[in-house]
């Protein structure tokens, strides 16, 4: 994608991220770093509802979902 479209307008990404960069920063929104990640992560719940395998099998069908589409998308717009 070249740019964002706004208003049927095309803007190019330079300027968007120009006028983002350029926007004064929130100091409600900056915390100071309280501890480690390391540590937090070392400490964090044990997602013992996860199921890998489910989730694995889950993932692989969204793969094929989104090739099947991408495949269908390109032979109706003349790329295969």
């Amino acid at each position: 994608m070249d740019g964002v479209v706004n208003n049927n307008q095309e803007v190019g990404k330079q300027p968007v991220a120009l006028k983002i960069r350029s926007t004064p920063r929130n100091p409600s929104s900056i915390r100071r770093a309280s501890g480690s990640l390391a540590d937090a992560l070392r400490r964090a719940d044990d997602d013992s509802d996860f199921d890998l395998d489910e989730w694995n099998k889950q993932w692989t069908a969204v793969e094929a979902e989104t090739k099947a589409l991408t495949r269908s998308n390109d032979i109706a717009e003349g790329r295969g």
